[in-house]
């Protein structure tokens, strides 16, 4: 309590000098108060982000349906659940990121072997609706990420896929459902509260200090960011609204973001946990993402739960690793580089470099292989345009010399 008294009232000390300094013209910015409590929440966010260089998290999330936010809040899920078994390493620049999804078929045959019905038969037509018969739906897939800040290696057993991603390329999908990024984060946690109040300040968002509000029994300090350019029916609207607990390092314990076209609300979040950490570090034990927010409900819900957490003992070097399927396709987007994985192949982060290596090298080789099974192009026909013209100029000639020679012949002789 008295971390947020004293946050509160340097928020408003400076919100009343930089005030009073606009109104006689000392001042950029009327905000200038803002601005500082903004600065001042962005640095406490990214400072309890950034004290956890080592992570091994063991964590569950759940997606299913809710009734209303507080059943959601209270785990009073309803419906179909979809399940995801998360691991996250982190050891500095490495990192291990896996989500196994529990419903996932082991192959996408295993999908299209179901039994057949006639097609256009009523059986077919009560069983598919119209519009999904040339589809195949998939519950969930597993996702599976390793990077050792050279290169990102994405996997997905489903499809017998994988992406390889040099360091002068970036993986577009990112990392995205942690217990810190929530899915709502963006990749990496590209648009997490410390970001997002940065750019406040640097000008791509409009912020302001909303004050103190409490929060299900939790006192947080409240910030919204405010669309600045883009659709002029969401410019000066807001685009996310972070209410924050500076006793628990500027966690975002209720925060709610909206689209950008609209300015309409898309989800709402709530950090009902935190787990207490060695050092004064602060960590999300569960939250809950309540999606379809603008309707009536029963509203899409993912819960997620950390299970295991050690943020004081480094994740081993042998611990960074995937285990890929025979068969697996790795690939270099956008480059002529890949190469089938023939075995069932464990590839650590030491073996990334010669990943890339051999995506290279196969890469070459079926480039070269291609390029001499191609039939060699028929030679051009000769240009006979200038034949012609010779032809049709010697001809003239010879018949000028015909006619010249059978007028002299038929002269009479002189006497």
């Amino acid at each position: 309590m008295r971390r947020l008294r004293r946050a509160l009232s340097l928020a408003c000390l400076v919100s009343f000098c930089l005030s009073g300094l606009a109104g006689l013209g000392l001042a950029a910015e009327p905000a200038g108060g803002d601005r500082e409590a903004i600065a001042v929440a962005a640095q406490g966010y990214l400072s309890n982000r950034e004290s956890f260089p080592t992570i091994r998290c063991r964590f569950r999330a759940v997606r299913a349906k809710a009734h209303s936010v507080d059943d959601a809040i209270k785990g009073d899920l309803v419906g179909d659940q979809i399940v995801h078994e998360g691991l996250w390493l982190v050891n500095g620049a490495k990192v291990k990121h896996e989500l196994v999804c529990k419903q996932e078929p082991r192959s996408l045959g295993e999908i299209t072997s179901r039994p057949k019905i006639a097609k256009g038969s009523s059986e077919d037509k009560a069983a598919t609706p119209k519009a999904e018969r040339s589809s195949v739906a998939v519950p969930c897939a597993s996702r599976f990420v390793l990077r050792d800040g050279s290169y990102t290696l994405t996997y997905s057993p489903l499809i017998l896929g994988a992406n390889l991603f040099p360091i002068d390329m970036k993986d577009p999908a990112g990392i995205r459902l942690t217990p810190f990024g929530m899915d709502i984060m963006g990749p990496d946690e590209m648009v997490n509260p410390g970001r997002v109040l940065q750019d406040c300040l640097g000008g791509m968002f409009s912020g302001t200090f909303d004050g103190a509000e409490r929060v299900r029994g939790t006192d947080t300090l409240a910030y919204t960011a405010l669309y600045k350019s883009g659709n002029p029916s969401s410019v000066g609207k807001p685009a996310y609204r972070f209410l924050l607990d500076p006793r628990r390092g500027y966690l975002p314990i209720h925060t709610w973001g909206t689209r950008p076209d609209t300015a309409k609300k898309t989800y709402e979040a709530y950090i009902t946990h935190v787990r207490a950490c060695s050092r004064d570090r602060w960590f999300p034990e569960r939250s809950v993402v309540v999606l379809d927010i603008g309707g009536k409900g029963p509203f899409t819900v993912d819960e997620i739960k950390v299970l295991e957490l050690d943020v004081d003992n480094a994740p081993l070097d042998q611990d960074f690793f995937l285990s890929l399927r025979a068969k697996t396709q790795v690939n270099v987007e956008t480059r002529p580089e890949w190469v089938t994985i023939q075995d069932d192949e464990r590839i650590g982060v030491d073996d990334l470099p010669r990943l890339h290596q051999r995506c290279i090298e196969h890469g070459k080789m079926r480039t070269k292989q291609s390029e001499l099974a191609k039939p060699a192009e028929p030679k051009p026909a000769p240009d006979n345009r200038l034949r012609w013209i010779v032809t049709t100029v010697a001809g003239c000639v010879l018949a000028v010399a015909v006619v010249w020679s059978v007028f002299r012949w038929r002269r009479p002789k002189a006497r």
